[in-house]
């Protein structure tokens, strides 16, 4: 049993071009806190599954280029979503692996769900 703590930036996106369609921009990132239960096998290799809470920021922005004109889009968006994940591991040694897993971030308030798939070490 262990407890995890991440950050997953999932979109950093930008266009500031001048023209017919104006600007945009889109930002997505959370910051999360789950608790992970392991169940090794003799190999070196593990299951895990985990559960817990994601703190979640959305920005997103489009203005269509005409004179003093609101944003088609203003939007911010803070919301806290549930998630669940599973993956296997292998131990390298006591202290140091590698992962492949899954996350499922639930959708919440006007944040929608988010599927996401990591690979890692961990120590």
């Amino acid at each position: 049993l262990a407890a995890e703590a991440g950050y997953l930036n999932a979109a950093d996106d930008s266009n500031a071009a001048r023209g017919q369609w104006g600007s945009d921009e889109l930002r997505i990132y959370s910051f999360d806190i789950a608790a992970k239960g392991f169940i090794p096998f003799e190999s070196g290799f593990s299951l895990f599954g985990k559960a817990g809470l994601a703190l979640t920021h959305q920005y997103a922005y489009n203005k269509v280029f005409v004179t003093d004109a609101a944003p088609s889009i203003n939007q911010v968006n803070n919301q806290i979503q549930p998630l669940l994940g599973v993956g296997f591991a292998y131990n390298f040694s006591k202290n140091f692996a590698t992962e492949l897993g899954y996350t499922y971030y639930a959708t919440s308030g006007k944040i929608g769900n988010m599927n996401v798939v990591t690979f890692g070490l961990t120590y």
